[in-house]
């Protein structure tokens, strides 16, 4: 397996992880569960699968979305 091989491997794995780690928060799995499975910490969830949603305003600067 040379560099190209292995790194397209490499993104597909996290593209994967980040789908998993999505749909169990969508099945309302709390992120510390999932957080400690994986062994990181839950800033490091937040960072591979954010759930917060943005919208932009008009001046196009993005906002954090108050539900």
């Amino acid at each position: 397996m040379n560099d190209k091989q292995f790194n397209e491997l490499k993104e597909e794995l996290i593209s994967i992880k980040k789908l998993l780690v999505l749909g169990l928060q969508k099945s309302g799995i709390q992120g510390g569960a999932i957080a400690s499975a994986l062994g990181i910490s839950q800033g490091r969830l937040s960072q591979i699968a954010a759930t917060k949603k943005y919208k932009k305003r008009r001046d196009g600067n993005a906002n954090q979305e108050k539900n």
